[in-house]
């Protein structure tokens, strides 16, 4: 899987974690819906990234599906970039 964000292109080499969110019925029969389907993935350069799903896109969004919540640098690549002097 790739995707493309801010002119980046990342490529998934392999998802860590999945899981889903889910709310009330929007019409008051009291049963749940899955809302959001989770991924924490990591891409090539070991950066940890959580991207969603969105099964009901909100009708501002341009009916945007997938989402970008989180992004955890691999620790090992940002101590490389620190100067302890």
């Amino acid at each position: 899987m790739r995707f493309r964000w801010r002119d980046t292109l990342y490529k998934v080499v392999r998802v860590l974690e999945k899981w889903k969110s889910t709310g009330d019925c929007r019409h008051g029969s009291g049963e749940q819906y899955v809302r959001k389907h989770w991924f924490r993935v990591e891409v090539t350069d070991g950066t940890q990234m959580e991207i969603y799903f969105d099964r009901q896109p909100r009708s501002g969004t341009k009916k945007q599906r997938w989402w970008l919540a989180t992004i955890v640098e691999d620790e090992k690549k940002g101590n490389q970039d620190v100067d302890a002097t």
